[in-house]
């Protein structure tokens, strides 16, 4: 049983989703790691300051803005993959190439005026 273009592309665009989500999930664990820590010597420093409660306000934020991030790459890198691929296997499987199959048309006449 020979295997279809599209399931193997459907096949290796989960796994390029699934690459890039896990790279994005760790960037996103580092940046979390690196916000966590300023904002520990922020509150040394002064641990009564206002900027400190804004600061864990705004990281509060980004924490949750970015929870979807790798989600969302992963299906972004996901889509494109599988697009780009099935061009590809679309141009493969066509007797003529985009250019070739214009020309042909042109030197057809079926798009003259009479």
């Amino acid at each position: 049983m020979t295997e279809r273009p599209e399931d193997r592309a459907r096949r290796t665009a989960v796994t390029v989703g699934d690459e890039v989500e896990h790279v994005a999930a760790r960037i996103v664990d580092c940046i979390e790691d690196l916000s966590l820590l300023v904002m520990e010597r922020v509150a040394d420093a002064s641990p009564r300051s206002t900027a400190v409660s804004e600061l864990r306000r705004a990281m509060t934020t980004l924490r949750r803005l970015a929870a979807p991030m790798p989600r969302i790459a992963g299906r972004i890198a996901a889509g494109t993959y599988f697009g780009v691929r099935m061009a590809v296997e679309l141009y493969r499987t066509t007797e003529h190439g985009w250019d070739e199959g214009a020309a042909s048309a042109a030197a057809d006449g079926t798009d003259q005026e009479p």
